[in-house]
């Protein structure tokens, strides 16, 4: 499991990731060959930075998620420019 949002690096208007730290340990997991899960915020974006192709996608819903006004920004322009959940092969709801 890469928990991909230990990697970002704080900037104004996007997220950015160390994508090149991420893209090795990947590629040390596929190379073994072991599974990998790679999961965090804005993932479809980082995958394409990387040119990665997930083999199954999840889309995770919470709406009791708290955030402030930045996120929910940066959230509505990911969404809008990589369309999640639409192209999720499973959506998990969760209603905590």
């Amino acid at each position: 499991m890469l928990e991909t949002d230990l990697f970002i690096i704080p900037a104004k208007e996007h997220f950015f990731h160390l994508d090149d730290q991420i893209n090795h340990m990947i590629e040390r997991r596929v190379a073994a060959p072991l599974p990998v899960i790679v999961e965090g915020i804005s993932i479809r974006q980082l995958m394409k930075r990387i040119n990665r192709t997930p083999d199954c996608a999840i889309y995770v819903t919470n709406r009791w998620r708290s955030s402030s006004k930045l996120l929910e920004e940066r959230l509505s322009a990911y969404e809008a420019a990589f369309a999640p959940y639409a192209t999720a092969d499973i959506i998990v709801d969760i209603e905590l």
